[in-house]
């Protein structure tokens, strides 16, 4: 008997059963009080609002357009300019937003506005650099006779 236990014990150790290297997103829900994602795998995760304070203030109509990226790995919610990664969300990590980011946040949506997004100006030798790497397109002058 303890032998079929021990082959039983060691048959199980040697087929662990497959990993999934992130965990993706299926299906968002965000309630008044938590923020809960069904994952791929099966699992349902649920965290305290509060952790991210820009669905916390944001409406229910809001919440509730959310998107998913990366395939299921990260939420982006674009009327609420916030982005989670479902890594993030699993281990338990809260919003890492600074206060005076959240402050100017705070302003330009009491106002009825997003905060500018900035914008990165190239330098010169860099535009020239792209543009003379960018692959020649060829077109076709030929018509075609039916």
């Amino acid at each position: 008997m303890k032998t079929s236990l021990a082959r039983a014990k060691t048959s199980q150790s040697r087929s662990p059963k497959p990993v999934s290297d992130e965990a993706r997103a299926q299906d968002v829900l965000v309630s008044s009080t938590a923020l809960s994602v069904t994952l791929t795998d099966g699992r349902l995760v649920s965290v305290p609002l509060g952790w991210y304070p820009r669905l916390l203030h944001g409406t229910p109509s809001e919440r509730n357009q959310w998107e998913l990226n990366g395939e299921g790995t990260a939420i982006h919610w674009p009327m609420l300019d916030e982005d989670l990664s479902v890594e993030g969300i699993v281990a338990g990590r809260r919003s890492m937003e600074g206060r005076r980011s959240f402050t100017r946040w705070l302003d330009y949506r009491s106002r009825g506005q997003l905060p500018p997004v900035p914008t990165l100006t190239l330098p010169d030798w860099f535009e020239k650099e792209l543009r003379s790497s960018r692959p020649k397109t060829k077109t076709n002058s030929k018509k075609r006779r039916d």
